[in-house]
């Protein structure tokens, strides 16, 4: 697996080359981090085990545990945030929203996230031109 170039990554690079981000990022405000929250779920769909049918789940679960192990490696810790048995969603949303998550890191999983529904929406559009010919 390659190395993932986070954005507080690429931030860091480039201050150690001398150059300077146009923009700043002093603070994410809470309502901007709920609304990122809200385009995650509208956008992929949420988390869950439909523990009624022999534990079927959503498609986008494979999604949100791609998106918090691959932070969580990155950050290196076991979970970014919420208990021990929360789910992917969960944690991820909970590492969004903690006003002790730095805005770095704020961005990196905004980043990582959108990384993922581009893939999505790729990966979608490329299925229905196939199946319309």
């Amino acid at each position: 697996m390659g190395i993932l170039e986070t954005f507080s990554k690429r931030k860091r690079r480039l201050e150690k080359a001398g150059q300077q981000d146009i923009y700043q990022y002093d603070e994410l405000p809470y309502p901007f981090r709920v609304q990122v929250a809200h385009i995650w779920d509208t956008a992929i769909g949420r988390y869950f085990v439909d523990s009624y049918r022999r534990g079927s789940s959503s498609p986008a679960n494979e999604w949100w545990q791609y998106v918090h192990d691959t932070l969580a490696r990155e950050q290196g810790v076991f979970r970014l945030g919420g208990e021990e048995y929360s789910s992917p969603k969960e944690m991820c949303i909970v590492y969004l929203l903690s006003n002790t998550t730095s805005v770095f890191s704020v961005l990196d999983i905004i980043e990582l996230r959108s990384g993922c529904l581009i893939a999505v929406f790729v990966n979608c559009s490329i299925i229905k031109s196939k199946a319309l010919g």
